[in-house]
């Protein structure tokens, strides 16, 4: 199992899936270090700017083509 030290109270956990410290109840910091995680709680503009390219490129994949 992966041993994981709460950053509040630095006792050491031993659940993998755990968000919350068994001891303390403080948040083990474990949100978005994902792939969705960073797109919820990350920036929005890389985000924006990948939404508008894709669309950019169907407009003109579509010019294009049909």
């Amino acid at each position: 199992m992966k041993e994981i030290i709460c950053p509040n109270c630095k006792k050491p956990l031993y659940d993998g899936e755990e968000l919350f410290c068994h001891f303390c109840g403080e948040s083990l910091r474990k949100t978005g270090h994902g792939f969705f995680g960073r797109l919820r709680y990350g920036r929005l503009q890389p985000v924006l700017i990948a939404i508008i390219l894709i669309i950019l490129l169907m407009f003109i994949f579509w010019a294009v083509f049909f």
